[in-house]
C-alpha cells in the first residue's frame, strides 16, 4: 500500500487516529500554526509557526484538563500516573509535508516543546521521549490496520523553544538557516532545533530548518 499512497493520504490516516476533540487539536490557519501555554504563570505565552503544507495536522500531547487547568490529562489512562518519566508530552505534534529541493515530497513529525525558564535537559528529554513514544504507537496502528510503513516516510525532528531574556542567550535569528544540536542525556542522544525567543512577536518559518543535516544519522 505504501508504494501508492502520498504523504498528504498517510497524514489523513494520521487524522483519523487522533481524537478529535478541539482540546486536543491545534488548529492550522492561513498555513499558520499557534501553539498556545495554557498555563497562566508561563512566561513564554505562545510561539507562532508559518509555512506549512496544506497537508498539515497537528494536535497536543499535554492538553488541559477541561474542568481544571492546572492538570495535564495525561497519555494514556491505562499508565500508572505514579510513574512520572512516561506520563509527560509534549506541547505540540505536527504532522506535514515538505517539498525537497527536487519537488519531492517529504513526511516530518515535527514535536514541539515551550520552556519559560531555563530549559531543564532532564525534563525536555523525557517530554520529547515520550512523545516519541507516542509516535511510533501511531506508527503501528498504521502498519497493523492500513499497512503503511510511517517510518519509511516521515523523519521525526524536535523543536524546543525558550525564552531567552533572563538566561543570557542570545535570540535566534530565524532570518538563516537553524542547525540541530546533537544532545546527550541519560544514554539517549537527540538531535534538537534550539529556539531562543525574545519575546512572542517573533514566529518561526518552519522551512528555515535545516532538515537535510545528518545530526541524526
Amino acid at each position: 500500500m505504501t508504494d501508492i499512497l502520498k504523504i498528504p493520504d498517510i497524514i489523513t490516516h494520521i487524522k483519523e487516529i487522533i481524537n478529535p476533540d478541539p482540546t486536543f487539536i491545534l488548529e492550522i490557519v492561513d498555513k499558520t500554526l499557534v501553539i498556545a501555554e495554557e498555563q497562566s504563570q508561563a512566561n513564554l505565552k505562545k510561539v507562532t509557526i508559518y509555512g506549512f503544507d496544506e497537508n498539515t495536522f497537528a494536535f497536543r500531547l499535554d492538553a488541559k484538563d477541561k474542568s481544571d487547568v492546572r492538570k495535564t490529562i495525561r497519555i494514556s489512562e491505562y499508565l500508572n500516573p505514579e510513574s512520572k518519566n512516561i506520563n509527560r508530552g509534549c506541547d505540540g505534534i505536527i504532522f506535514t509535508c515538505i517539498k525537497d529541493k527536487k519537488g519531492k515530497d517529504k513526511g516530518y513529525a515535527f514535536v514541539c516543546e515551550m520552556k519559560s525558564g531555563v530549559p531543564s535537559k532532564r525534563d525536555y528529554f523525557q517530554q520529547f521521549r515520550n512523545s516519541y513514544v507516542f509516535i511510533k504507537f501511531i506508527a503501528a496502528i498504521l502498519d497493523e490496520f492500513n499497512g503503511i510503513n510511517f517510518m519509511e516516510h516521515f523523519q521525526i525532528k524536535y523543536i524546543l523553544f525558550d525564552k531567552k531574556k533572563g538566561f543570557g542567550k542570545k535570540p535566534t535569528n530565524t532570518k538563516e538557516q537553524i542547525q540541530p544540536n546533537k544532545e546527550f542525556y541519560d544514554g539517549k542522544e537527540l538531535c534538537t532545533y534550539k529556539i531562543h525567543y525574545p519575546n512572542e512577536k517573533r514566529s518561526l518559518n518552519i522551512k528555515r530548518l535545516n532538515l537535510t543535516n545528518n545530526c541524526d544519522k
